[in-house]
């Protein structure tokens, strides 16, 4: 899929796509007659890396699309949502703002890149930003010519990055045989929508946010398919909380498969992962791809 601009291709012929689809080996995992591979998104680029470049895609082709002048988003203080954003339209040259829930902190290393990145940043209270409610922010900030921007959800879910889970599947029919079970970390649930959208396989999602019990009717309604189940019980506490017990293993793996991983996402997921393969939930034989959604800039395990 090509975009209207030889801008955004530039861009693309920079990034490590396809991404590396590497074979895993893991003590824990060698008598379970599993074959388990690694999609390693987290190497498509240092800051655009992961899901989040996946999500972006299909915003910046409806970017494009509808001629907008720059792209306002929302986020955590230390989301690497706001990161990716915030680089991908400084190398773009689209003007971007974040919407940043509760306050900024001047030695915030999330913040620093995103205001290396050329992003406007604005601080909201957290009743504010669970409202979403931008006429506040309008009437305190005149000078900004709102209609220009085009809105990306936070996390970039929604119906537009849902799109670019296509351009994985696309990548995986392409470097191996059939898969049986996809595995994804879920935060808004819309990777693990688009990736039951566009796979036949079973996609499995691992919730690192506590008490979404509604995740699955979210997923549903971006994929209008029930080729998935997703898990809510691997959390450690909440999202962005950890626990010596997950710290424990997602160092022994790393330092056994040398595959990086995230505190915050695929820690989860590849704790998760280990759990349901101890328990027997895959049968014998089964063909597997953990999907990295990245990361690293912000909650990496040292």
């Amino acid at each position: 899929m090509m975009f209207p601009t030889q801008h955004v291709n530039d861009l693309l012929s920079t990034l490590q796509l396809p991404s590396p689809l590497q074979t895993v080996s893991f003590s824990l995992w060698k008598d379970k007659d599993l074959e388990i591979y690694f999609k390693r998104d987290d190497l498509i680029h240092p800051l655009i890396s992961g899901n989040k470049w996946r999500k972006l895609y299909g915003h910046l082709l409806k970017f494009y699309q509808d001629g907008h002048q720059g792209i306002l988003t929302f986020g955590g203080a230390y989301s690497n949502h706001i990161i990716a954003t915030a680089a991908t339209c400084n190398l773009l040259n689209i003007s971007s703002i974040g919407i940043i829930r509760g306050e900024i902190s001047d030695d915030n290393p999330a913040m620093k890149i995103a205001r290396e990145n050329k992003m406007h940043l604005i601080s909201l209270s957290r009743s504010l930003y669970k409202s979403k409610n931008l006429s506040t922010l309008k009437l305190q900030n005149k000078e900004i010519d709102w209609n220009s921007y085009m809105i990306v959800p936070e996390g970039g879910g929604a119906e537009n990055g849902v799109v670019g889970c296509k351009e994985i599947i696309d990548e995986l029919d392409t470097a191996c045989n059939k898969y049986d079970y996809i595995i994804t970390a879920c935060g808004t649930g819309t990777t693990c929508a688009g990736l039951a959208k566009y796979s036949n396989a079973e996609i499995v999602g691992v919730s690192v946010l506590k008490g979404e019990d509604t995740l699955s009717d979210k997923v549903y309604q971006l994929c209008k398919k029930d080729n998935f189940k997703i898990f809510t019980n691997y959390h450690h506490g909440g999202y962005t909380r950890k626990t010596t017990q997950l710290m424990t293993f997602a160092k022994s793996f790393t330092e056994e498969t040398q595959i990086p991983l995230d505190y915050v996402y695929t820690s989860k997921m590849v704790y998760a992962f280990n759990d349901l393969v101890q328990k027997n939930f895959f049968p014998k034989g089964s063909k597997i791809v953990l999907l990295h959604t990245g990361g690293l800039v912000n909650a990496p395990i040292v």
